[in-house]
């Protein structure tokens, strides 16, 4: 048995960008929307910040680079097993409400029960540099992290000792490097 892609169960994991090449990782617990427009530049997850001892606001497009579509994060598994959505899509998990996290928050202080519970999906990821994609599952999680390689293209391309290096640019917040081996033709 193989180990996959990204390590982890059935709940919803993401890269948050920080800028100039940083990022962390978090469990997600909510995606939601103070606006509707044509691509919703209002929309933001719940995450964890980087420290894991808060939750925190994470827009979703970098407010700053408006109207570029700039995404601040990358969805790695978009698993909602848990979670309570509504008819657009926006929802958390079962056990934090929006109100009750927005809340927490504004606050800046987390009940120690609510932020157990968050830790603990948020332990369930290990992120790695480099994966094997094996199987359907790993092919998800790299679709997913890419935009389903939304305004992608090659922008380097190797071969070397049958191994084919491709670097993909132009994805939505990532570049992404792939390495084929054996028969690469």
């Amino acid at each position: 048995m193989h180990k996959h892609l990204f390590e982890m169960e059935n709940d919803m994991h993401a890269i948050v960008r920080k800028g100039n090449g940083k990022f962390y990782t978090s469990a997600v617990f909510g995606y939601y929307s103070d606006e509707r427009s044509e691509y919703n530049y209002g929309a933001y997850y719940i995450v964890l910040d980087e420290n894991k001892e808060h939750l925190v606001k994470q827009q979703v497009f970098n407010p700053s680079k408006k109207p570029k579509l700039d995404l601040m994060v990358l969805i790695i598994d978009a698993d909602l097993t848990g979670w309570s959505e509504d008819q657009y899509g926006f929802g958390g998990v079962e056990f934090l409400s929006k109100d009750e996290a927005l809340m927490i928050i504004r606050k800046g202080t987390c009940p120690e029960d609510i932020l157990a519970k968050c830790r603990n999906l948020d332990s369930k990821y290990n992120y790695k540099g480099y994966n094997d994609i094996l199987d359907d599952f790993d092919i998800e999680r790299v679709m997913n992290v890419t935009g389903w390689f939304h305004d992608a293209f090659i922008k380097e391309l190797e071969e070397d000792n049958n191994v084919l290096r491709v670097l993909f640019d132009g994805s939505w917040g990532c570049k992404i490097e792939m390495f084929f081996e054996g028969k690469v033709s």
